[in-house]
């Protein structure tokens, strides 16, 4: 499985890469300080918020359907690649094949649980 994670995260860098291409070209701008000023904006909903607006406003139809088409898909793959990207990866030994992805809400359950369970013998 880890070979498919890290396509994953090699196929979102070209995406966020191709979408700060579009930003520099709506701009008119050099690609260098467009991809900086990106990525200062940390957060990824954010940053195609920028080159949304920038497209209604540099765009008209059909240019404009076919970009926010393009940022559909793009938004769309964000979300799948946010849960690759940001949950928890782990193995067990009771499966040594396995690559084991866990929601950060059932981790920090457990782990929640297990601190308060060490917290109750220590009284």
């Amino acid at each position: 499985m880890a070979p498919f994670v890290a396509e994953i995260i090699v196929r979102w860098a070209d995406i966020e890469a191709n979408v700060g291409s579009i930003l520099a070209f709506l701009l008119a701008a050099e690609a260098g300080p467009t991809i900086a000023m990106l990525q200062t904006v940390r957060s990824a909903s954010a940053q195609m918020d920028m080159i949304v607006s920038a497209g209604k406003i540099k765009l008209i139809d059909p240019e404009l359907e076919m970009f926010e088409a393009v940022v559909r898909l793009a938004r769309s793959a964000a979300r799948k690649r946010n849960n690759v990207a940001h949950h928890i990866w782990a193995f067990c030994d009771e499966l040594p094949d396995a690559l084991l992805l866990v929601e950060p809400v059932a981790y920090l359950d457990i782990f929640v649980a297990g601190f308060r369970s060490k917290s109750r013998s220590k009284v």
